[in-house]
């Protein structure tokens, strides 16, 4: 990590914090789509207004599906009756 210019300090500036009341580690079934949809958007939102000139070492990227995507990945699992 320290190579690449990271350290555990800088990871977690670029963690977002979830406003989720419980933990998706096992179902998703536990959250209600609206309110797990809201936190995505406020991921979305978190990581586009984030200040990355800050860290311009560090090649940063990342990867956040779209709503859509989403949207379409729960409803298949939810509709299949897995476990997400």
């Amino acid at each position: 990590m320290k190579r690449d210019g990271l350290d555990l300090d800088t990871l977690k500036d670029f963690s977002y914090k979830t406003s989720l009341e419980s933990s998706l580690n096992k179902t998703l079934r536990r959250v209600e789509k609206s309110i797990l949809l809201e936190d995505v958007n406020k991921a979305l939102e978190w990581y586009d207004e984030f200040d990355y000139s800050r860290y311009n070492k560090v090649g940063i990227d990342y990867r956040v599906k779209s709503v859509s995507s989403s949207i379409r990945k729960y409803n298949r699992y939810i509709d299949a009756g897995k476990p997400i």
